[in-house]
């Protein structure tokens, strides 16, 4: 058995789908919690009840900005990753 770098399992995913989803969170935590913040307290005023569900108005374009931010940087980081290893520059023997 060959115990080199390359017979070791370094996991399914790409590093295009992990920063993917770590900017999803970055980016969704605090879109949707001021979303949801502001859905929850806006618009009380004496003559009319508050209303203390989620605004969907609000909610929709807050995950619809979190999955585009995600899959795109997926995207984005895969295709550079990609161009990268076409290149030869991952190799310890690349010169430049």
């Amino acid at each position: 058995m060959d115990d080199g770098y390359n017979s070791r399992y370094r996991n399914g995913g790409t590093a295009g789908g992990l920063l993917g989803c770590l900017s999803a969170v970055l980016v969704g935590i605090p879109l949707m919690g001021g979303a949801f913040v502001a859905s929850i307290i806006g618009d009380c005023i004496p003559e009319a009840p508050c209303h203390k569900a989620i605004d969907w108005f609000l909610m929709g374009p807050a995950i619809a900005i979190t999955i585009a931010v995600g899959f795109g940087n997926r995207w984005l980081v895969n295709r550079l990753v990609r161009w990268w290893r076409d290149r030869g520059l991952h190799r310890p023997d690349h010169g430049g």
